[in-house]
């Protein structure tokens, strides 16, 4: 397969910030960029010299592939994935967070050259597929390291996390999982209205775009008191302690409903979950990590609250579903 750094629209948007600066003779700027392209150039050669994660190797009588991989995945307890991971895997994760970390600098100099406006903003849009990109790895991980769940659902997500750590550099999480790009993409641009807690006018906002899938499977599990309970979360950016605090004190107060600035002299704690906004999308990744540990700690601990991420619901529930049979 052909060496792909950058896209046809990245390397279009790289070579105009670089024209500009070399333009207004800032040679600091325009060595920065050229560096960090042949360093990104450099590190996807070294990943592409190493075995694919897919094809059938035989070394010295032992058999490697796909299945042995996912097999693999699938036995080995979560602490110990580190260790058992490709190299082709880890370095490729390391690839993407170098590309975020130089589409920044380059976002960084678009916004402050007026010629360059509006590919900051494509830029921005570069950055959170990349990041989308990533989130979805941890989603297929958590879904292969819960040992709750069945045994075909882990295997198909271990078939699509190989996948990815085999194509990442050449395709993103809209071509590996599009329903989990639909839904990030919607709850980007959300802002939380809160009123009576009940999200419905959250959730409409929320919907308007996104995959169809997603209605479909809000739908089959309109009774699922967990998946309601992570989806809240996903809402309003606050844990489901925080929520069910919050409604406690609503109750004492007899407040019908509640602002978002409110929140705080209320509870008289500060959230746990950091806000983010379109400006930096690497907070949107924060959002989920902490989901993630906090829905991991009540799995362990046996407390009531979501045990799983609403990314991890809807995933295990398309991974059920009739198109995975």
């Amino acid at each position: 397969m052909e060496l792909v750094v950058f896209n046809d629209d990245e390397s279009n948007l790289i070579f105009k910030c670089l024209a500009e600066v070399e333009k207004r003779n800032n040679s600091e700027a325009a060595e920065r960029i050229k560096n960090n392209i042949n360093a990104l150039i450099e590190l996807a050669r070294a990943i592409s010299q190493y075995p694919s994660i897919l094809k059938k190797s035989n070394l010295f009588g032992e058999e490697q592939s796909a299945e042995t991989l996912i097999e693999m995945l699938c036995q080995q307890e979560d602490i110990d994935q580190t260790m058992h991971i490709p190299t082709k895997a880890m370095l490729g994760k390391g690839f993407l967070v170098a590309k975020i970390n130089f589409f920044r600098m380059i976002e960084f100099i678009a916004s402050r050259t007026p010629e360059l406006r509006d590919e900051s903003v494509m830029i921005h849009e570069d950055i959170t597929a990349i990041i989308f990109t990533i989130m979805s790895e941890d989603v297929f991980l958590s879904i292969i390291e819960d040992k709750k769940l069945p045994e075909t659902i882990r295997n198909r997500a271990a078939f699509l996390l190989a996948n990815i750590w085999e194509y990442r550099l050449n395709y993103n999480v809209k071509d590996f999982a599009p329903i989990l790009n639909s839904i990030w993409e919607g709850r980007k641009k959300l802002i939380p209205v809160f009123g009576t807690l009940l999200g419905t006018s959250e959730l409409m906002m929320m919907s308007f775009d996104i995959d169809k899938k997603w209605l479909e499977f809000l739908n089959d599990k309109s009774d699922d008191k967990e998946v309601f309970q992570a989806l809240e979360e996903f809402l309003f950016t606050l844990t489901f302690e925080e929520l069910e605090n919050l409604r406690k004190k609503m109750t004492e107060l007899r407040l019908t409903s509640v602002k978002k600035e409110e929140i705080q002299n209320i509870t008289g704690k500060k959230q746990m979950y950091a806000e983010f906004n379109h400006s930096d999308t690497r907070e949107m990744y924060r959002f989920f990590r902490d989901r993630k540990h906090n829905a991991h700690f009540r799995q362990r601990a046996e407390i009531p609250g979501p045990k799983k991420t609403i990314e991890e619901y809807i995933m295990c529930h398309i991974l059920n579903s009739d198109e995975w049979q």
